[in-house]
């Protein structure tokens, strides 16, 4: 990986916009995060960006954020570039994007409004993870979006029985950290998460807990299955 990392900085300005966007992505799911590499190809792409596809944006943006590395004048550029795509947005597009920045904490609210009103037109095709972590860039950057978290919930409602224990706390969380008080899927998730709880890691446990702690009175029997599990998980 060194070696394909000095080529391509070597012949960096010959890459293609699917060229940057491949890159980043392969080493980023890879875990390898190579600084010289992806201090040359934020550039690159920044200057390229009338080229790139959603995909390229999202993709692009996702291996930054995976990787930790905030680099501010790439965000700027994919963020505009997003916005100025926006009815070309997919389901994927819109969720990575939306996680990418908020795992960078990096709020920014024309991007914001527009993956929400893509998603809005796309609800149908996201799948449990896609809700969840759609829901959960949201809330890590406190941005109360109403007609998403409404579109969420009823999707949401609809496809519980496919969440799975990572889907099912992190949604929770996130409506707690929202503070958007959404009754019947709090009581969807409370039915589902108390029947898996077999599945639930230790931070599963704890941010179903930290989900529902806002919301007084809801579901002991879920409290109680998330206290038992506790100290087996611990152990």
């Amino acid at each position: 990986m060194n070696a394909i990392a000095a080529a391509s900085v070597s012949r960096m300005r010959h890459f293609s916009p699917q060229n940057v966007a491949n890159t980043a992505w392969s080493f980023a799911k890879l875990c390898f995060a190579h600084p010289p590499l992806f201090a040359v190809l934020a550039p690159r792409g920044a200057c390229r960006f009338a080229g790139f596809e959603p995909q390229d944006l999202s993709s692009t943006a996702w291996a930054y954020a995976s990787i930790a590395i905030l680099h501010a004048p790439l965000l700027e550029v994919i963020a505009f570039a997003a916005v100025s795509r926006l009815p070309q947005l997919c389901a994927l597009d819109c969720t990575n994007l939306a996680w990418s920045f908020a795992a960078l904490g990096w709020s920014h609210a024309p991007l914001l409004d527009a993956i929400a009103a893509a998603s809005l037109r796309n609800i149908s095709d996201f799948d449990h993870v896609g809700l969840a972590n759609t829901a959960w860039s949201y809330a890590a950057v406190l941005c109360v979006h109403l007609p998403l978290l409404d579109a969420i919930s009823a999707a949401a409602l609809c496809s519980m029985a496919e969440f799975a224990a990572q889907s099912l706390a992190i949604t929770a969380w996130s409506l707690a950290a929202l503070l958007f008080h959404h009754e019947p899927l709090l009581a969807a998730l409370a039915a589902a998460a108390s029947t898996r709880i077999r599945d639930f890691d230790a931070q599963n446990l704890a941010n179903t807990a930290l989900g529902f702690f806002p919301f007084e009175g809801h579901d002991g029997a879920l409290f109680e299955g998330l206290s038992a599990a506790s100290p087996a998980t611990i152990s």
